[in-house]
């Protein structure tokens, strides 16, 4: 081996390892991203399955009972965690992108609450909350696919 050959050598090696280093990184952001999406939807099917049932029923407020405050419950907690989980994932979209999620998030939790569980008030069957509701739910899935399919390969390490 010359001595150039061994010069050479130890930078070409560090290159590689630098290389693959930075390949995993992407990979694992990559591989945290998606995963973040599948909570998303996860949680999105939730919550239209449980405000389905919700707005599927008659309550008098006298008749309001566990079940009923258990699902108002849940329809709180998932409109929670998919805010929590789109706020950590931020800065994977651009700006208006986020911006118009965030509206459709807002237009989730209205439509999916009804305005305040907290009023006590008698409930009648809702079809109009039930479809807006899954309807939204549907948008925000479709929105965030299709701003995420925007990302560039290069965003990733960022």
């Amino acid at each position: 081996m010359t001595s150039w050959q061994m010069l050479i050598q130890p930078a070409v090696t560090l290159f590689s390892v630098w290389v693959g280093y930075i390949l995993k990184v992407a990979a694992d952001r990559k591989t945290s991203l998606q995963n973040h999406i599948s909570d998303i939807k996860e949680e999105i099917e939730k919550l239209s399955s449980v405000s389905l049932e919700y707005w599927s029923r008659n309550v008098l407020e006298v008749d309001r009972g566990g079940i009923d405050i258990q699902q108002e419950c849940k329809i709180k907690s998932y409109n929670h965690n998919i805010n929590k989980i789109i706020t950590n994932i931020e800065k994977n979209f651009r700006s208006n992108d986020y911006t118009n999620i965030r509206e459709t998030i807002t237009n989730l939790r209205q439509a999916s609450s009804g305005g305040q569980f907290e009023i006590a008030q008698d409930r009648e069957v809702s079809p109009e909350a039930i479809m807006k509701t899954m309807s939204i739910c549907g948008e925000l899935k479709i929105e965030i696919d299709t701003f995420l399919a925007k990302k560039k390969w290069y965003h990733i390490f960022q």
